[in-house]
């Protein structure tokens, strides 16, 4: 059971907002869509990584002078690293001497990680157990299938946080092994799909429809970004979406910027900066047309 290794970015323990119960949430790494809103923007490249935090660094050099590879540079315009030399030696990480150079991403196999969740066992009781999220979990499909395994040989119960684009095949042959699957549904225009997610919806709603004839629990989550995602169009076809799936449950989730720091971190575009979220009137709104379409609905913040 530990000859398959995945990369873990955080492991997040006493969770209360990844599902029923009290849970460990498993962050694994990289994602296929890249949306402007995702608050966990650290986790959409695959492989380790290593980031420069610009809040924590003294300039002293001392990474500079490290880094056989001579990937690291200090300029006016701050520190750099040149990822085409970067050979991940991390020496920069082990010796920063306030913690400005971060690796985000762990090499590890699924006892590494099931030690850890052993730990939490015992707050689980009825309800808890451990979610898969990310990044998107089924782009490590063989790492999070092993995992899965390993938890229903402990009867934990297991939910997977999905964008919905992988192959089919993945879905339906970890099914079973999934108690909860949250999947999220964020634009159904196609066009508006690509841009602010950077690929197709296509595969996405084909397996959330094939999804709800094999499996009866499954809630889809719909992000409501301001002037993106919040329009009456996309809302309305969402419902006629979840009617022809079967899906009576839907979370809404409210925007909010929590993440945005973290793209100065990485050195990438926070495109919505200056978005406020919606107001509670609008939000309401929104969860009354699911109500009258006879879709129970919970706003999660």
């Amino acid at each position: 059971m530990n000859t398959i290794y995945g990369i873990v970015f955080k492991i997040q323990r006493f969770s209360i907002h990844d599902g029923p119960g009290i849970r460990t949430a498993v962050f694994l790494k990289g994602c296929p869509l890249h949306c402007w809103w995702c608050h966990n923007p650290e986790g959409q490249e695959s492989g380790v990584r290593i980031y420069h935090r610009a809040d924590k660094c003294l300039s002293c050099g001392r990474c500079v002078a490290l880094c056989l590879a001579s990937a690291i540079l200090i300029s006016n315009e701050g520190l750099s690293i040149e990822r085409s030399r970067c050979n991940n030696c991390f020496r920069c990480v082990d010796d920063c001497p306030t913690n400005a150079m971060e690796m985000v991403g762990k090499i590890m196999n699924v006892v590494d990680i099931m030690k850890e969740i052993d730990k939490d066992i015992i707050f689980y009781e009825e309800m808890g157990g451990v979610t898969f999220t990310g990044g998107e979990p089924f782009l490590q499909f063989d790492f999070l299938y092993e995992f899965l395994i390993a938890c229903k040989e402990k009867e934990i119960h297991t939910v997977v946080e999905t964008s919905g684009l992988t192959q089919w095949d993945n879905i339906k042959k970890a099914s079973r092994y999934i108690d909860l699957f949250y999947f999220d549904i964020k634009l159904i225009d196609a066009n508006m799909h690509k841009k602010y997610t950077g690929l197709s919806n296509k595969a996405i709603i084909s397996n959330l429809i094939r999804l709800s004839r094999i499996h009866d629990n499954v809630c889809v989550r719909v992000p409501i970004i301001p002037g993106i995602t919040d329009n009456h169009e996309n809302i309305k076809k969402i419902c006629k979406l979840l009617k022809i799936a079967g899906i009576k449950s839907v979370e809404v989730l409210t925007y909010h910027s929590f993440g945005e720091y973290k793209y100065n971190w990485i050195g990438t575009e926070y495109k919505l900066k200056g978005i406020r979220g919606l107001e509670e009137d609008k939000i309401l709104g929104i969860k009354q047309y699911f109500l009258n379409s006879g879709i129970n609905v919970k706003i999660k913040e």
